[in-house]
């Protein structure tokens, strides 16, 4: 097969991969609507739960191929979703702990990933992520970071929904559109982890 051909189909996939998130994104948060009819996109719920689901299995590739790779950045990616799944389950805490614990369990775990990843120098972290960063892969996960952390917060500001449909809008219709955004997120982040482990195990 061609160079061009190669390159085609790679992009193809791409669009391919992209696709199958958003359609299974939509899939899960359409069971939450049918199995959670009175309490939709709760704690409890699907989407919540898939949300975490997905933190941890990313979490889990990336701190696997840390751990055989001499590239150390992995883990602190790893550190980073762990961090995140961690603010995903903040209700948690705060029904069994207390308010506000998430943030030192957050605070302890981003301290044991920061001292794993750093034990073989700060330079040579510094050369990891600048090798890193011309992956394939992190374009995948640059983009579900920003879905997550920028895109789902805009489109979940009050401010937003009062504006677009008045001070009585339905706070159901803000939670669907956020939560289903971050969702599709977590769902970009995993096939980040999931090309990851693909090009690890092709070197």
């Amino acid at each position: 097969m061609s160079k061009d051909s190669l390159v085609i189909l790679k992009a193809f996939g791409c669009f391919i991969g992209a696709s199958l998130t958003c359609f299974i994104t939509f899939g899960v948060a359409f069971a939450d609507t049918i199995l959670f009819p009175e309490d939709k996109f709760s704690e409890q719920g699907l989407v919540e739960n898939t949300q975490t689901f997905l933190l941890l299995a990313s979490a889990a590739i990336y701190c696997f191929i840390g751990s055989q790779a001499p590239n150390k950045f992995y883990i602190l990616i790893s550190g980073f979703l762990v961090c995140l799944m961690i603010r995903e389950l903040d209700a948690f805490f705060d029904t069994y702990l207390f308010h506000g614990s998430w943030v030192y369990f957050a605070l302890a775990a981003t301290a044991l990933f920061v001292y794993s990843s750093l034990r073989s120098g700060y330079k040579k972290v510094i050369d990891d992520i600048s090798s890193s960063l011309e992956k394939y892969s992190f374009y995948w996960l640059f983009a579900g970071v920003t879905v997550v952390l920028i895109f789902s917060r805009m489109f979940g500001m009050k401010v937003f929904w009062e504006n677009a449909l008045g001070p009585n809008f339905h706070v159901d219709m803000k939670r669907l559109v956020e939560e289903t955004a971050e969702l599709w997120g977590y769902f970009i982040i995993m096939a980040s982890a999931l090309v990851c482990l693909i090009e690890y195990k092709r070197k």
